[in-house]
Formats: structure tokens, C-alpha cells, sequence
């Protein structure tokens, strides 16, 4: 019998979101490349949220603007920087109380988020998850990051059957599964969830968590 708990990863296990620290990061000590990043995500956020772009175009944007073509060597040592900063300050107390609190008890974990893999396999492997489920970077075969992404970002319902894909290799047969997350972006897979956690929600998460019946964590 076996028990699988899911969490997110930016602003649940992490205390604020990975994508945009990291490529900001990339453009240090180059302010206007930098300021021209975020002046083109803003627009293309404004077209997402008004129907007119996908989510995705947004990181492909981010993405071509700063670490397209870079080699995945030097990529994985700022990976590795980053990531371990975030370890010794940026997870969220409660949620990581949360997860060592199923690791006590042999449950399975699993990392399911839309960030990237380059970076969500290190918090896996570091806090000792059994596996993940995200948006994958594309390699040229030279080994420098391409322009474009290997796979469908791993948001909404791509998430739920990226995970369900996982489980049904790893976890074939839970019993119970809990899921924890910030969003309501996660509803498909909080409502696939047999309990269902809400950590640190805005206004609009929290109306939808009621409305459910999830357990909230402020």
C-alpha cells in the first residue's frame, strides 16, 4: 500500500517563484539586457492573460532573450548555484515540515511544476523526492539550450496527465494522495487529489479552496 504526496514547487515548497529569479540572474551586470527581458515578458504576460498568446510563449521569450544558446555545462553550474542558495533560504518552513513529515511515514514524493527541469531535478534530488514532472528544456546536439522548449509547458492539465503518466509507472497503486499548492492554476490536479492543501493563497485561490472545501494553509 502505498501513499503519494505531489507538491508544487514555486511559492510552495519555495518561498517566491524559480523561472524569473534564474533568468534574471543569467543577465547580471547587464541592466539593459536585463530591462529589456522583463519589458517583453510584461507584454507578452498582458497577452496571455488576455487570451491572445499561450503561457509558454512568455518563458520562450524570457528563455531567447537571456540563456538561449548557452552551453548546458555552464548552465548546470549556475543551476546548482541557484538551487543551493534557495535550499539554505528560500523553502517555505511549513510546507518542508509537511514533506519530511511523509518521508517519515515512507511515503512516496513527487515534484510536479512548470518550471524547468534544469532546475526542478535538483530540488528533487536535494530533498529527497522519488521523481518530477516539468517543462523540459530542448538541447541542440551540440549540448548548447536551444530557442524552444521538448515539451508542452507542465501547467493545468498537462500537469495532471504529465502526473498521472508517473504514476503510472512509479505509483501504479496509491491509496491515498495528497496534493499541496499555491494556485488555482492546480486545480485539475488538487481536484484529482483524495486531500487537497492550499499554501499561502491569494484572495482568488482562497474563494476557489473554500468553494471546494480544501484545507488552507496561510
Amino acid at each position: 500500500m502505498t501513499e503519494l504526496a505531489i507538491f508544487d514547487l514555486d511559492y510552495t515548497l519555495t518561498k517566491r517563484g524559480t523561472w524569473g529569479r534564474f533568468i534574471s540572474q543569467s543577465l547580471k551586470g547587464r541592466p539593459i539586457a536585463l530591462a529589456r527581458l522583463w519589458l517583453t515578458a510584461g507584454w507578452l504576460q498582458w497577452r496571455y492573460k488576455s487570451g491572445r498568446s499561450p503561457r509558454i510563449a512568455v518563458k520562450s521569450a524570457m528563455m531567447r532573450l537571456s540563456i538561449a544558446g548557452l552551453s548546458r555545462a555552464r548552465l548546470e553550474v549556475f543551476a546548482d548555484q541557484f538551487v543551493d542558495a534557495d535550499l539554505r533560504e528560500g523553502l517555505n518552513p511549513s510546507v518542508m515540515d509537511a514533506l519530511k513529515d511523509h518521508q517519515s511515514k515512507g511515503h512516496k514524493i513527487l515534484i510536479a511544476s512548470a518550471a524547468v527541469d534544469l532546475l526542478v531535478d535538483r530540488y528533487t534530488q536535494a530533498l529527497g523526492a522519488h521523481g518530477f514532472v516539468s517543462t523540459e528544456f530542448a538541447w541542440s546536439k551540440d549540448g548548447t539550450l536551444l530557442g524552444t522548449f521538448a515539451s508542452s509547458n507542465c501547467y493545468g492539465e498537462e500537469k495532471l496527465e504529465r502526473v498521472k503518466t508517473w504514476m503510472a509507472d512509479q505509483c501504479p497503486s496509491p491509496t491515498k494522495i495528497t496534493t499541496y499548492s499555491d494556485s488555482r492554476s492546480d486545480a485539475p490536479i488538487l481536484e484529482f487529489a483524495d486531500r487537497a492543501i492550499i499554501v499561502a493563497p491569494n484572495k482568488k485561490t482562497q474563494r476557489y479552496a473554500q468553494q471546494k472545501g480544501f484545507e488552507i494553509w496561510n
